[in-house]
């Protein structure tokens, strides 16, 4: 009896903590999605010591995505278990035999590299900013699925490359803050596509961006 009182003690105990790690997970995503709480979120730079990144990178993340895909963002995203969703509608395939008709009226993007870390309004990055609304977003994918029970689909950013998973078609707007520091307030970096804390490393990303988009014979909006 005293086994069985035992098990089911620790049973619930195991119970509690669940819900509360949920709840804390459920309060954490909400404080990071949440746009009026951006000065609050610290975020990490793609610095010049990453920059063997992206030396013959353009052909990797092409030849290394099941489909490559445009879509335009909606503005609205959100953390689940951790990680950022993105709502989009779809747009267009650029590589892949994808058949968009299998899409669900409600589309995310997810696997960007914004994860939640453990502090709470800290996250680590893909050293993309998020998904702008109205802009269209070259992605490159390694699946898509459906969520079930629910009308959503996800298209999942290909984890398996290092960073630059999704590239802005329509916009280039993008600024180095000059800082020795690995780290800074997310809304000091909150109008730029990349985030770098050097000129001569943006320079490298921008030409590293446009090389990828005439690789792929797509016009694009290229900054003065």
């Amino acid at each position: 009896m005293k086994g069985k009182m035992s098990l089911a003690c620790f049973s619930l105990v195991i119970v509690i903590l669940f819900a509360m790690g949920t709840n804390f997970r459920m309060h954490l995503s909400t404080r990071l999605a949440d746009e009026t709480q951006e000065s609050k979120r610290i975020v990490s730079f793609f610095t010049k010591d990453h920059a063997w990144i992206i030396e013959n990178y353009g052909k990797v993340l092409i030849r290394e995505s099941k489909y490559i895909l445009e879509v335009e963002a909606t503005g609205k995203h959100q953390y689940v278990g951790g990680k950022l969703a993105q709502q989009v509608s779809f747009c267009k395939t650029i590589k892949g035999d994808f058949d968009e008709k299998k899409l669900k009226d409600t589309i995310y993007v997810m696997g960007s590299g914004w994860i939640e870390d453990a502090t709470i309004g800290k996250v680590s990055t893909g050293f993309v900013n998020y998904m702008q609304k109205g802009d269209h977003y070259v992605v490159f994918v390694s699946r898509v699925y459906d969520v079930c029970n629910q009308n959503a689909s996800i298209i999942n950013a290909n984890s398996d490359l290092m960073g630059f998973r999704y590239l802005n078609l329509t916009s280039d707007k993008s600024y180095a803050v000059n800082t020795k520091k690995a780290t800074i307030p997310y809304e000091k970096v909150a109008k730029s596509e990349f985030i770098v804390n050097d000129e001569n490393t943006l320079q490298k990303i921008k030409q590293f961006k446009y090389g990828v988009f005439e690789k792929l014979h797509l016009d694009y909006v290229k900054e003065n």
